[in-house]
């Protein structure tokens, strides 16, 4: 009971305004801060997987390049004398 008394003779301290509001401001801070880093992560991840599929398709349009070599090699040299569909066969037989 006297601990009551005694306290109500004092008056409580507060916090200033804007050491609350200065409070206030960094918990939005950090929780933006916290969803940027988010974003960039997901943004970041987004870039990488964009890489690994050019990167593969790249690597596909490469493979697909050494049999178009090869069968250019292994057609006839004079080709003035065809027309379109005897070069498709040509290619299309391996010649």
């Amino acid at each position: 009971m006297l601990t009551m008394q005694l306290r109500s003779c004092f008056d409580r301290v507060h916090k200033p305004e804007q050491m609350i509001r200065n409070e206030e401001r960094l918990k939005y801070l950090e929780q933006e801060r916290l969803k940027d880093s988010v974003n960039y992560v997901e943004v970041m991840a987004m870039y990488d997987s964009l890489i690994v599929i050019s990167k593969q398709k790249f690597d596909e349009l490469e493979n697909r390049k050494q049999p178009i070599k090869n069968a250019i090699k292994q057609s006839n040299t004079v080709v003035d004398n065809f027309d379109r569909e005897q070069l498709r066969r040509a290619f299309a037989d391996g010649r």
